[in-house]
């Protein structure tokens, strides 16, 4: 469970009520950032020559050496809040918990590293004009060249198998609509994946070309077991998002082939004892139809008791998302 002090109890009534901040930056802080002063003030600068209010919410762990940091900057009127975890639960958590309390109608998510120039965050911004969510595209990206072929690979897989016509996904400068952002649920690692998972939900999602920070230091290669964990991460969306409300479509595909498949074999092998002269002693073949036939039914099954429970549960979901309503 996420634990989390604020510093003022009554912090989000207060978001509610400050309704004239424009753009809220949410900045989640876990790792190391002696820089955290510096990049601040970059963003600053960015949102100053876009937008007339602002503000800024961090959310870091209660012992991360940048809290004082941030708090001196927020004793010198910068317009900052603190939301602190007693434990880090990750990105997903510190996004979520910054949603929850942004007052602005508009929600930057932005990175605690020099990752993009931030003198691009009105272009960003603008970009919701036409859409929901406006994503960063960093380019031209500053990585190695093994680098570059794992992101092409990871991309074009991304477009095949979930139809995502993402370039670069995992950027984290990024623009929501309020609304959008507290409609979103993130855990785990799926923060990297927050565009594809309010694509698959219905929202427009726009890229926007960036060019990268010249401060930026990442050109690392990342190992494959990192790129087949972000997969696995992409396919739990997909199947979540298609599949959460409709058990039995998934489950009751995989499991009436598998008893497809058995039941013919099954039936040959028999048709080979009644019409021929094949003994059913001693066939392994015999064994693995009918397991196919059980494994069928039991696939079948567990769709049958995903229904039952969506069914009973189905007067607390709420399947549908309003886009607007027109009086």
């Amino acid at each position: 469970m996420t634990a989390i002090i604020e510093r003022d109890p009554n912090v989000s009534q207060h978001s509610e009520m400050a309704t004239d901040v424009q753009v809220s930056a949410v900045i989640p802080i876990g790792g190391a950032t002696d820089h955290i002063a510096d990049l601040h003030r970059e963003y600053r600068s960015g949102l100053e020559a876009a937008v007339d209010s602002f503000e800024f919410l961090y959310v870091l762990e209660q012992r991360s050496p940048a809290l004082a940091i941030l708090q001196r900057l927020q004793s010198e009127g910068e317009p900052i809040k603190l939301i602190t975890f007693a434990k880090w639960h990750g990105e997903a958590s510190a996004l979520c918990a910054g949603f929850a309390r942004a007052a602005g109608d508009v929600v930057l998510t932005l990175p605690a590293e020099f990752q993009v120039d931030a003198s691009r965050i009105g272009e960003l911004i603008k970009t919701l004009d036409h859409c929901d969510v406006a994503v960063g595209k960093r380019h031209p990206r500053p990585r190695s060249a093994i680098g570059s072929l794992q992101g092409r690979v990871f991309h074009f897989f991304l477009r095949r198998f979930a139809g995502a016509p993402f370039q670069d996904v995992s950027c984290d400068f990024r623009a929501l609509k309020r609304d959008v952002a507290r409609e979103l649920v993130l855990y785990g690692e799926q923060h990297r994946y927050l565009p594809l998972l309010a694509l698959v939900q219905g929202f427009k999602v726009c890229e926007v070309e960036v060019p990268p920070s010249a401060k930026s230091r990442n050109r690392s290669v990342h190992p494959v077991g990192k790129y087949l964990q972000s997969m696995l991460d992409v396919l739990s969306i997909v199947f979540l998002v298609k599949f959460s409300r409709k058990p039995l479509r998934f489950f009751g595909m995989i499991g009436m082939s598998l008893f497809g498949v058995g039941s013919l074999w099954t039936l040959f092998i028999i048709a080979q004892r009644v019409f021929g002269d094949q003994p059913l002693m001693e066939r392994p073949a015999l064994i693995l139809s009918v397991l196919l036939v059980v494994l069928g039914i039991q696939i079948v099954a567990v769709g049958l008791v995903g229904e039952i429970l969506i069914f009973t549960r189905s007067k607390d979901l709420k399947e549908y998302k309003i886009a607007e309503v027109i009086e």
